[in-house]
């Protein structure tokens, strides 16, 4: 007799085998399969992973960077950090503009404030074409080849000169703070000054016209240091204390008056000195600092190239050219970089 599996065997076979896989299918494929598992078990890895993450990064940003640095950090480091490159400053000017390097002239507070910012200096003098009008005015254009210097007004005293009345154009607390013994000096005795050197400092400091340099991180351009800043800057750098120290005074509405124990260091001497500019290539004279010189009303002082303190006379000299300078927003720091194969700086918040 021979050997198989009968109708009734084989399709009671089938019928299970269909249970089987139908229980295989719904466990495989169904609202709460085991692949539905599996992938909402990734899904929750991914999520706690990420989480994670976040927790982390949180806690990595409360952790100081070293190269990051405050106004105060600067200030305490002056001698390393003062005239050090800061690289992405041009880059939210005006087209025009963008060709000005910036450096590092000066972080911390203003003699007697408390209050610490980063001041940057233009590297080198700006061209005449960049310098601002005031009500479609120029400046007049000093041609000695150069292409940087100008003059306030010419010998009539007119153009510029007319464009302001004097003491009371410069408005402003913490512009007048730049030239904080002058302006005391005036309120204390109730005085105002009309003179022409003091209508060239009102240019120079006048945050209307200079406000293409100021770009979107500084809170304020104006057309170069004052002489407080300038000798708070240096100070720092070279650590001078007592009588080494470049000091300025006001005792008469004409404007300052100074004591130095000698020249400021020319940038041929030190790579980085964001004080002094060689005259090496561009054939001016030195370049104006927006504060009124108290010997003679007609002067302005300023530096020389090889970094003598002096002053000069607003209509009758050449060869005197611009360093505009920039106030940075409060919260923002400077990153150590590299810049080629030199060390600089870029800003950061």
């Amino acid at each position: 007799m021979k050997k198989g599996i009968t109708l009734i065997a084989l399709i009671i076979t089938v019928i299970v085998l269909l249970i089987i896989s139908g229980t295989a299918v719904s466990l495989g494929l169904g609202s709460d399969s085991i692949y539905e598992k599996t992938d909402n078990t990734v899904k929750k890895w991914n999520e706690k992973v990420d989480e994670e993450n976040n927790t982390l990064n949180e806690l990595l940003s409360f952790m100081p960077n070293p190269n990051v640095l405050s106004a105060q950090e600067l200030y305490e480091n002056a001698s390393t950090y003062f005239g050090w490159d800061v690289t992405n400053y041009a880059e939210t000017l005006p087209e025009e503009l963008q060709d000005i390097e910036w450096q590092l002239l000066y972080a911390g507070p203003l003699e007697d404030e408390t209050e610490s910012r980063i001041y940057l200096i233009s590297k080198k003098y700006v061209n005449y074409t960049q310098l601002p009008k005031k009500n479609n005015v120029s400046l007049v254009e000093v041609t000695n080849g150069s292409g940087k210097t100008a003059k306030f007004a010419g010998d009539d005293n007119s153009g510029m000169m007319l464009q302001y009345s004097g003491s009371s154009d410069i408005t402003e607390s913490k512009i007048k703070n730049l030239n904080k013994k002058y302006f005391n000096y005036l309120t204390n005795n109730n005085l105002t000054s009309t003179e022409p050197n003091i209508k060239a400092v009102a240019y120079m400091l006048d945050t209307d016209i200079w406000a293409d340099y100021a770009g979107n991180y500084a809170e304020y351009a104006i057309g170069g240091p004052t002489v407080e800043l300038l000798f708070s800057a240096y100070n720092q750098y070279k650590n001078l204390t007592g009588q080494n120290k470049f000091i300025s005074d006001v005792n008469d509405k004409k404007g300052y008056t100074y004591t130095v124990p000698g020249t400021i260091e020319s940038d041929t001497e030190t790579k980085d000195n964001p004080f002094s500019v060689s005259n090496i290539q561009s054939n001016v004279t030195g370049y104006n600092i927006a504060s009124p010189y108290g010997l003679d009303k007609q002067y302005i002082i300023s530096i020389y190239s090889g970094g003598t303190i002096g002053a000069h006379s607003h209509y009758n000299s050449s060869g005197w050219a611009f360093r505009p300078v920039v106030v940075l927003n409060t919260g923002c720091k400077l990153e150590k970089v590299k810049n080629g194969n030199n060390d600089a700086l870029r800003i950061v918040y």
